[in-house]
């Protein structure tokens, strides 16, 4: 009897790891008896490598999701190196400044025009799978409300900021605004598939604009003449063939509407107004540093800032997947394991980000040189500046998913409210003095703030420990598990 339950515990190893795609394992005999061992662990670990490509393609565990975002975001940021370059290189700084100050409004508009709708979205889409359909209909309506309340501001006050820049300037970043819709309609996209855990489809969406537009800047390359102006239409085509091409996965994954609009419609419209609090602040503090350089430096030095931002955010590329999949693992998961996912996950995203930052801070200043020219060598300090910053941003964001997953987003929304107060002055008062270098200074300063405010948070108001800041082996082996179990 008890080789027969061997037997069965051994068979039942060895379909789910067949059933992983692992055509074969370690099995051996024990004691002669005819008694089959379970599958060493060297042979799993071994296997579950062999076939790491094609989970990481599939994405079936939430670890595999963030290998896979991870693939997904080093493409994004490789693509986005290379038509940098490409435009720095053709434009110069000035030309790379306007280009810069126009398309900032495409990409700030969207994330303001869907603050806390998405993350509405992808929180209940988790929770409500077969009600999907209904949820993305709702989150469509309440971002079409406020998104045209959002434009009819941005038309109006672009000239009043932009007024270092021509008229042709204005009228094209008054078509980038409007362009915006494009842009927030594909991040609602994304958040409903983030939610669905079809992380794959959302990968591609994250992508697409990146490919799209650097074939539409190759293609100005071969027929046309490269300027400020033919970059940012290539950038608006690139947004729109990317939301063209996605909607199909959307509506074959949402399938039809059901459930009931008013009550999901009134409990959406709570987290969003709960949340949106957070992500306006959070977006208006990511891009106030830009906002107040469009109207307080020139173009050239606006190129310079853009530059060391754009390079500096290769330490995001740890942070972002991460983020992309935290939320709808821990929305998903009871308290106390959406605290241990998140402990986890802090710890392996410090470790990933200090070494990033002591490897750009030891190459990045000959890189910067080499790959934009000379030209561009008064980007090296500011670069060191918003490193460091990136690196500090990244944590801050990973922890206040924490916050979301419990459905807890007011603090968050405090505590960017008052870092966006402190960033909005002093980023006004160092850019006014020092210029671009001042503005970076400045929001190093307070991102620094809002990790502590977030930190102290999770002490106070979620009473729950803080995160050990050094990896263990028990950290190991919760990566290893999610490597070999599915």
């Amino acid at each position: 009897m008890a080789v027969a339950g061997d037997q069965a515990k051994t068979d039942a190893a060895t379909a789910r790891i067949a059933t992983a795609g692992i055509a074969s394992v370690d099995l051996t005999p024990i004691n002669g008896d005819g008694a089959v061992a379970a599958p060493s662990m060297r042979a799993i670990l071994a296997a579950s490598l062999l076939h790491l490509p094609g989970r990481i393609l599939k994405a079936p565990t939430a670890i595999y999701a963030v290998m896979q975002s991870m693939a997904t975001f080093a493409a994004i940021l490789f693509v986005n190196i290379v038509t940098g370059i490409i435009t720095a290189r053709l434009l110069g700084p000035d030309g790379r400044g306007i280009y810069s100050a126009v398309v900032l409004w495409t990409q700030f508009l969207a994330l303001i025009s869907t603050a806390g709708i998405g993350a509405a979205t992808t929180y209940h889409v988790a929770k409500n799978r077969d009600d999907r359909a209904r949820i993305a209909q709702i989150a469509f309506v309440l971002a079409a409300g406020w998104g045209s309340l959002v434009l009819t501001v941005a038309l109006v006050a672009i000239p009043h900021l932009m007024t270092q820049y021509d008229p042709q300037a204005i009228l094209y970043a008054r078509i980038a605004a409007l362009t915006s819709v494009f842009g927030g309609s594909q991040a609602l996209l994304c958040c409903a598939l983030i939610g669905l855990g079809a992380f794959t489809f959302n990968n591609y969406g994250r992508l697409a604009p990146n490919l799209f537009y650097f074939c539409a800047l190759m293609g100005v390359l071969a027929f046309a003449e490269m300027n400020w102006q033919a970059a940012i239409l290539a950038s608006i085509a690139g947004i729109s063939l990317a939301l063209i091409t996605q909607i199909p996965a959307f509506l074959g994954r949402m399938g039809i509407a059901r459930g009931d609009f008013r009550r999901h419609a009134r409990s959406m419209l709570s987290y969003s107004l709960r949340a949106g609090p957070a992500d306006i602040v959070t977006t208006c503090a990511e891009y106030t540093d830009r906002l107040i350089l469009i109207g307080l430096v020139a173009p050239a030095e606006l190129g310079f800032y853009v530059i060391a931002f754009s390079f500096s955010r290769i330490a995001m590329a740890w942070i972002m997947p991460i983020n992309s999949v935290l939320l709808s693992k821990m929305a998903r998961a009871e308290a106390s394991d959406a605290k241990r996912h998140y402990d986890h996950t802090f710890r392996f995203a410090l470790a990933l980000l200090v070494l990033t930052w002591l490897t750009g801070m030891w190459w990045g200043a000959p890189l910067l040189v080499l790959l934009y020219g000379q030209e561009f060598a008064p980007v090296v300090p500011i670069f060191h500046v918003l490193l460091a910053e990136a690196i500090i941003f990244g944590l801050a964001n990973i922890s206040a998913q924490l916050f979301q997953a419990l459905n807890r987003p007011g603090y968050v929304s405090a505590v960017e409210a008052t870092c966006f107060v402190a960033m909005l002055v002093s980023v006004y008062v160092m850019a006014s003095r020092d210029g671009a270098l001042g503005a970076a200074w400045a929001i190093l300063a307070v991102t620094l703030l809002r990790l502590t405010l977030i930190l102290i948070g999770i002490k106070l108001s979620l009473k729950l420990p803080l995160p050990r800041p050094y990896l263990t082996l028990a950290d190991l082996r919760y990566l290893r598990d999610r490597l070999i179990h599915l």
